[in-house]
């Protein structure tokens, strides 16, 4: 492999190790990489890429060595191949049954299709309004492929204005059988005009065209001050009378501050935000996702 350490001609990063969820994108990059750096590949000057005159050329009698190229070139392909593979076996095995049947669905893992977003799915725990863990086996906030595109948009939007924060998802698609448990939590209470009815064909969330967000600090996480947790069904988390709640000190003037740049840099991207709650943003109205799509099961 001395040509290949001394001359560095192609660019092979190839890590055996643990699989993250970019890897086996890196691998395949790096496999087309090589084609790449194959067909640059000059006779006449009897190398890959092209070089400073003050680079020196590797000897020419291994450079014409066809063979030797071809058999290293072998390895290097079936390497790159077999770890794309096997990276992508990894976060197969590694996703739950619901992520899966999201993925087969079409919904896109936000994780993956926004840098830098931070996922805190509230139905993964018990602490959220309904007392309930719904989600037993979903970690992944996953979109519509539209929702998730806004999504990176807001994403890009609010980078611009303040690089020290990030979107923050405490929910995203939903499937209509859990918005049936929460359906079955508020039915007949005073809170049930906050959750939408599964037998009126469910929210937007049940299509993958609504989020609930919020946000946070880029490096740790944390959660920046919005006057209500996310989740809280009452007038402090309405969007629609929020200078009287700063005036009977309800919610702060950076708590408002807050709230508008989340809307902000939503609404930049084409979301709509859902007047009793601030954290809650529609890509498209009810009846348009009604009338093409399909919700999840």
């Amino acid at each position: 492999m001395w040509m290949l350490k001394e001359y560095q001609l192609l660019d092979i990063r190839l890590s055996l190790g643990a699989c993250d969820a970019s890897s086996s994108k890196a691998s395949l990059k790096n496999f087309f990489n090589f084609f790449n750096s194959f067909n640059s590949f000059s006779s006449a000057e009897g190398r890959f890429f092209e070089q400073s005159e003050s680079e020196e050329l590797p000897p020419k009698n291994i450079m014409k060595d066809s063979a030797f190229f071809t058999f290293h070139s072998s390895i290097l392909i079936a390497l790159l191949l077999a770890h794309a593979s096997f990276c992508l076996g990894q976060e197969e095995r590694g996703l739950s049954p619901t992520a899966k049947a999201m993925e087969r669905a079409g919904y896109v893992n936000v994780a993956k299709a926004v840098p830098g977003i931070h996922i805190s799915l509230m139905y993964a725990r018990d602490d959220n309004f309904t007392g309930r863990l719904l989600y037993k086996d979903l970690r992944e906030a996953y979109l519509h492929p539209r929702a998730a595109k806004a999504l990176a948009k807001a994403q890009r939007e609010l980078k611009a204005k303040r690089p020290d924060l990030s979107l923050k998802v405490y929910d995203a698609a939903r499937p209509m059988h859990i918005q049936q448990q929460m359906w079955d939590v508020v039915k007949g209470t005073a809170q049930q005009d906050y959750v939408s009815n599964p037998r009126n064909g469910g929210g937007l969330h049940n299509y993958g065209m609504a989020v609930d967000i919020t946000l946070c600090d880029a490096a740790t996480g944390d959660s920046i001050p919005m006057g209500t947790l996310v989740d809280h069904l009452g007038p402090a988390a309405h969007t629609d009378a929020e200078a009287d709640l700063v005036r009977r000190h309800v919610i702060t003037p950076e708590t408002l501050k807050n709230r508008k740049l989340l809307r902000e840099v939503m609404h930049a991207a084409g979301f709509t935000v859902l007047r009793t709650e601030w954290w809650h943003f529609n890509l498209i109205t009810r009846a348009e996702a009604r009338r093409t799509l399909k919700p999840i099961p």
